[in-house]
């Protein structure tokens, strides 16, 4: 299941709860950061969270301007129960930090015009290719080159 925040907190409180029930995986884009920080309770039943480098920082209270501090970030909202931290890094790719380590990708070489929606596209694509059960590092790359 895919969500962000354009609904209401208690709508994707309660989509992420029924999905854990029905065993499904769950990606949520914490887009737009209007109800930043999360409460703790609402991570724990995240499995990829996919915060934009502003994002990452809000959620974890700390400035992210590289993919080092983007893995310290992801590492923090791990520790606060998410499975799987993604952390979009624009230009310079992602970066995933979950229980099996980090993966990283770089972004593709695009003459962006206008950047809206590709938050949403990059959760699209990583979700499209976890339901097909890509590794992380494919669905990385797809969900880069979704995003870009």
């Amino acid at each position: 299941m895919l969500l962000q925040l354009e609904t209401s907190l208690d709508t994707v409180r309660w989509a992420l709860t029924e999905a854990r029930r029905l065993g499904k995986r769950t990606v949520l884009n914490p887009a737009p950061a209007r109800v930043l920080p999360l409460p703790e309770d609402l991570l724990a039943l995240v499995d990829y969270l996919t915060p934009n480098e502003v994002e990452a920082g809000l959620l974890t209270d700390r400035e992210v301007r590289s993919a080092a501090d983007a893995e310290v970030a992801g590492r923090a909202l791990v520790a606060l129960g998410v499975s799987t931290v993604v952390v979009t890094l624009g230009a310079a790719g992602a970066i995933a930090v979950g229980p099996t380590g980090t993966a990283r990708v770089p972004g593709f070489p695009v003459d962006a015009i206008d950047t809206v929606g590709a938050g949403d596209a990059f959760s699209g694509g990583l979700a499209a290719s976890l339901a097909a059960d890509a590794p992380i590092e494919d669905a990385l790359h797809v969900a880069s080159a979704a995003g870009d």
